[in-house]
C-alpha cells in the first residue's frame, strides 16, 4: 500500500521560492451573436466552422492536483508542472478541425458503449448521477427514488467520478460493483478500424492508466478488483463486432510496481513548495534538446536558479 507520508514528503519540504506571477492567456470568447446575411454566400457556414475549429484553448494549469494523464507521459517533468502551477501560466492548445472531429468521434463511441452497459447494469454502476437539468447530483449508486426538485427527473445520467489521492487525480471511464462488493474499473478506448482489427492485446499505456485508477480507489479505502480491464471500441464500421475486451495482469495493491511509485513521487515533487531540480535530459542536452524545445516554460526553467543554502 502506498504510504501517503512517503509520497507527500516532497510536497511539504523546503521553503517557497516561487517566481513572480504572470498573467495567464485567456481562452477566446465565442461570439454567438453573429448574424446570418440575406442569401449567405457559399463558404459562409464553412468559414464559421473553421473559425471555431481554429480557436485557441487553454489547458489545465494552476491546480494543486496532477492528472493521471500527465503522469502517463514518459517525459513528465515535475519542474515544468511546478512552474506552470506556481506562475499561473497555462498551456495553449492549437488544434485543427480534423483532430477535433476525430476526438468527437472517439468520445461518441465511448459514450455509446457506456450507455449500452447502463441499460442492464445501471444498479451496479458506481459514479456520479445527475438529473436532466444538471442542478442535482448524487455520488455512489443509482437511486431510483431520488429526484431533482427543479426538473423533477430522476438522477439517471451517469457521470465519471473524480478520485483524488496524494495530489493525483483521475476519472475512470466506468465503474461497477460486482456481487461480492468489489469495484471493477473499466477503461474505454476508441480506435480506428485498421488498428482495431490488428489489436490482439491491450496497449501498455492504457493498462497503466487503468492501474492508476485501481490504486487511487484502493488508497481511498474502496474494495477494488485488482484485475485491469480495457475495452476497445471501433470508431468505424467493422464486421464481426465493434468491441474487444482484455483482462490484463492483476495489480499488487499492497506493493505497487516501480513505475506507479515513481509517478506518485514525481507528482509530489511537482506539488512541493521549492522548485524541483531540472530533468537529467535538459541538464545534459541544454535548452536545445528535444524535450526543452517543446516546453512552454523553457525560458524561465533555464533562467531561474534554485537558491542554495
Amino acid at each position: 500500500m502506498l504510504n501517503p507520508n512517503d509520497i507527500t514528503e516532497a510536497v511539504n519540504a523546503g521553503r517557497s521560492t516561487r517566481p513572480r506571477r504572470r498573467p495567464s492567456p485567456r481562452p477566446q470568447r465565442i461570439d454567438a451573436s453573429l448574424e446570418v446575411p440575406n442569401r449567405p454566400p457559399i463558404g459562409f457556414f464553412i468559414d464559421t466552422m473553421r473559425r471555431q475549429d481554429s480557436r485557441v484553448e487553454v489547458g489545465r494549469s494552476g491546480s494543486n492536483l496532477i492528472h493521471v494523464s500527465s503522469l502517463l507521459d514518459t517525459q513528465f517533468c515535475a519542474r515544468k508542472e511546478w512552474l506552470l502551477r506556481t506562475s499561473g501560466d497555462s498551456t495553449v492548445n492549437r488544434t485543427g478541425g480534423a483532430m477535433r472531429i476525430v476526438w468527437a468521434l472517439g468520445r461518441a463511441a465511448e459514450h455509446h458503449a457506456r450507455l449500452q452497459l447502463l441499460q442492464e447494469l445501471r444498479h451496479a454502476a458506481w459514479g456520479v448521477w445527475s438529473c436532466d437539468c444538471g442542478r442535482t447530483r448524487s455520488a455512489g449508486h443509482f437511486d431510483a427514488e431520488a429526484r431533482c426538485l427543479t426538473c423533477e427527473s430522476t438522477l439517471h445520467n451517469y457521470l465519471e467520478k473524480q478520485v483524488v489521492f496524494a495530489g493525483v487525480t483521475g476519472s475512470p471511464d466506468f465503474i461497477v460493483r460486482d456481487s461480492t462488493g468489489k469495484l471493477i474499473v473499466l477503461e474505454f478506448k476508441s480506435i480506428k478500424k485498421d488498428a482495431f482489427e490488428l489489436l490482439s492485446s491491450p496497449q501498455p499505456a492504457h493498462v497503466r492508466q487503468a492501474k492508476f485508477y485501481v490504486h487511487l480507489l484502493h488508497e481511498l479505502g474502496e474494495e477494488v478488483d485488482p484485475r485491469i480491464r480495457v475495452i476497445y471500441v471501433a470508431k468505424d464500421y467493422v464486421h464481426g463486432g465493434v468491441y474487444k475486451e482484455y483482462l490484463a495482469d492483476a495489480v499488487d495493491l499492497q506493493n505497487p510496481d516501480a513505475n506507479i511509485r515513481l509517478a506518485f513521487q514525481e507528482a509530489g515533487r511537482a506539488l512541493q513548495d521549492t522548485m524541483p531540480e531540472m530533468s537529467s535530459i535538459c541538464q545534459t542536452g541544454g535548452a536545445e534538446c528535444t524535450l526543452a524545445r517543446t516546453c512552454p516554460v523553457v525560458g524561465r526553467c533555464f533562467a531561474y536558479q534554485t537558491p542554495t543554502e
